[in-house]
């Protein structure tokens, strides 16, 4: 995948779609900045699914203000790296609360199929931009998503 690959386009609701491959709160605010800037008309959409519960813990604070460019967030459970995590003390469902209380619009979701039902009632607002985001499932997850639209 490469970065900021766009997806497709569906043209009756005039929303497009991206994967980008950030996963790192650094990377996410500037990315998501990027996508604002560029498509300033466009209600900005972020289906995130983070990588390893290591990062999320160690970064948490930097996490809940990296997708302030984001008009709404879509969190998935967080993507585990076997041999590769601790005990976690916090999961995507924590990080989505304490976005929302930056009052953000943020969904924690338990599974792709919940992100995806959600994302097609999303998509039906029109002029959006939904951009996928992660390390792992989520692009593959994404492609599948597009592929079964009318772009």
């Amino acid at each position: 995948m490469e970065k900021d690959e766009a997806l497709g386009k569906q043209k009756t609701k005039n929303t497009l779609y991206y994967s980008d491959y950030a996963h790192h709160p650094t990377e996410i605010n500037a990315t998501l900045k990027a996508f604002k800037d560029n498509f300033p008309n466009k209600k900005l959409i972020c289906v995130f699914e983070s990588h390893q519960t290591y990062r999320l813990n160690r970064l948490f604070s930097d996490f809940v203000h990296a997708f302030e460019s984001a008009d709404k967030l879509i969190l998935l459970p967080v993507y585990k790296v076997m041999r590769r995590e601790e005990e976690s003390k916090r999961d995507a469902f924590d990080l989505a609360q304490a976005i929302r209380k930056k009052k953000k619009e943020t969904y924690f979701v338990p599974s792709w199929g919940n992100a995806d039902k959600m994302i097609g009632k999303i998509q039906n607002e029109g002029n959006t931009l939904i951009v996928f985001m992660g390390a792992e499932d989520i692009d593959a997850n994404a492609r599948k998503f597009c592929a079964r639209l009318t772009l």
